[in-house]
Formats: C-alpha cells, sequence, structure tokens
C-alpha cells in the first residue's frame, strides 16, 4: 500500500499525520509490516500473517459464527490464561494482551484473562510467535468467581468487560449437570 493514500483516508478519517506515524511505527516494530521509504513516499507491506494476528483463524471465525446460531452451545468450560512478560519484554506483553481481547477474552486482573471459548491453540502460537510462551499459563475450570461473585455480569469494573456466552449475552456460571 502506498502510505500517501494510507494517509489520505486516515485524514478523511479525522487523524493527524503524527497519529498516523505512530501506528505505522508500531506495527512495523512489531513485525506485521514492512516499510519501505519515509513519510507519504513509503510502502508498507504486510508480512506472513504467521501467527493470524491479521486474518482471524478460519476454524475461530467458524465456531464463533456456529455459536451465533445456536449450533455450538457452551460446554460451561472457562479458558483462563495467565502471564508475567517483564517490562524489558513490554512490547510483546502489549501484544500479547492486545490479542487475548481480539479473541474474546476479558481481563480479570492484570496479567489474566478469561473466555469461555476454547482459543488456547491460538493464544500458544501468539505467545510462542511473540517469545514468552515461557510466560504464560493456562488453565480451564467449570467454577470460576472473583472475589465472592460467581456471575460475570457483576465482576467488579476491574474485570473490563465481562465474557460474552455463544449465544451473545453475558456468560454466567454453568449450572450444575444433573446426577
Amino acid at each position: 500500500m502506498d502510505a500517501d493514500q494510507l494517509y489520505a483516508v486516515a485524514g478523511l478519517l479525522g487523524m493527524s499525520d503524527q497519529q498516523i506515524r505512530l501506528c505505522v511505527k508500531r506495527l512495523v516494530d512489531e513485525g506485521r509490516f514492512t516499510r519501505e521509504g519515509r513519510g507519504r513516499k513509503a510502502t508498507l507491506r504486510a508480512v506472513a500473517d504467521v501467527n493470524g494476528s491479521l486474518a482471524p483463524d478460519a476454524a475461530h471465525v467458524r465456531h464463533a459464527y456456529r455459536q451465533d446460531a445456536g449450533h455450538n452451545p457452551w460446554d460451561g468450560t472457562w479458558h483462563l490464561f495467565a502471564f508475567a512478560v517483564p517490562e524489558s519484554r513490554r512490547t510483546a506483553r502489549d501484544a500479547l494482551r492486545e490479542h487475548l481481547v481480539h479473541l474474546g477474552a476479558a481481563p480479570v486482573q492484570n496479567g489474566l484473562y478469561v473466555t469461555a471459548n476454547p482459543v488456547t491453540e491460538l493464544v500458544e502460537a501468539h505467545a510462542r510467535h511473540l517469545g514468552v510462551i515461557d510466560t504464560l499459563t493456562r488453565l480451564t475450570t467449570t467454577e470460576l468467581s472473583v472475589g465472592d461473585v460467581t456471575e460475570p455480569a457483576h465482576w467488579p469494573p476491574r474485570c473490563g468487560r465481562s465474557p460474552r456466552s455463544p449465544d451473545g449475552t453475558t456468560a454466567s456460571r454453568p449450572s450444575p449437570k444433573p446426577a
């Protein structure tokens, strides 16, 4: 893509040249794009999407559509991801956090995210690509509470948005299975 076109479209959307420069710099620093040239005369090219950060995994998207249509009911399993990436690897830590949110996970507290969807393989692949797989802990459970609260809709504000269940409503703790 010619950067001049990017600047023109972003300008129409009300973005300043400084915002565009910072965004392009971040995308290049993260290894998502390469840049040849400078400023408006530069050419930007997407790199091979080895970790699925530019285009979502087809199976994940298919699963989401099936959930929305009511064909894949939630199995009641929470998927949790914890990480402690040092400040010296801040870019990788931020990228992992953004990837988790992109996949629909919600923060429970610093470095701990939860989702109702089975995205472990996607998270692991991204953490491996970022070189922080050794800082990632994965856990699944059918019981989850934040403090004394078991209903995600009532979790404290520090948790950000509540994870969504497959039917698009706020996920809640699964009903006990009949014996």
